[in-house]
């Protein structure tokens, strides 16, 4: 019986995701990407849990922000998501500014199963090109008894 109901679940779910039976690949892959992508915006930081301002662009993963940290420990994930179609080619520039009096800080970017690399983790103005891969890409910051201040813009490149 349990089998059965799990089974009409199923079809059901399918059903309603390519709409009124029609089975497309496309719309089964889009609303798949939906979900992936909703799912990966959960992970970023809300802007009332961050130190500082940020002000998203056209999307999670391009911005500004700007923060006075004041012996901060732990980390911020301050931009990025997941996206099965993102990628593929995609270029972030990002710009990065830092004072710091106190403490350490880093910033960092973890994107696809590439290992995680280090942006940032010293004052001073730094400036790159990050290519995204498809799946989960994140610029976060940690922070152990952080007092400084960093101001970072990250926006996308067009060929």
């Amino acid at each position: 019986m349990k089998k059965i109901i799990v089974m009409f679940l199923s079809v059901i779910c399918i059903l309603s995701l390519t709409g009124c039976g029609e089975f497309a690949k496309d719309k089964v892959l889009d609303k798949y990407n939906q979900v992936v992508e909703s799912a990966g915006d959960m992970v970023i930081h809300k802007d009332n849990e961050l130190v500082g301002n940020r002000e998203m662009g056209v999307n999670s993963y391009v911005g500004t922000y700007t923060a006075e940290y004041d012996n901060f420990t732990g980390q911020e994930i301050l931009f990025g998501g997941t996206s099965v179609e993102k990628g593929n080619g995609t270029t972030l520039k990002w710009h990065a500014e830092s004072n710091s009096e106190t403490g350490t800080f880093t910033l960092s970017f973890a994107g696809g199963s590439d290992p995680v690399s280090v942006l940032m983790d010293d004052e001073g103005e730094f400036e790159e090109e990050i290519e995204l891969a498809s799946g989960s890409n994140y610029i976060y910051m940690d922070g152990e008894n952080f007092t400084g201040n960093i101001q970072l813009s990250i926006s996308e490149v067009n060929d």
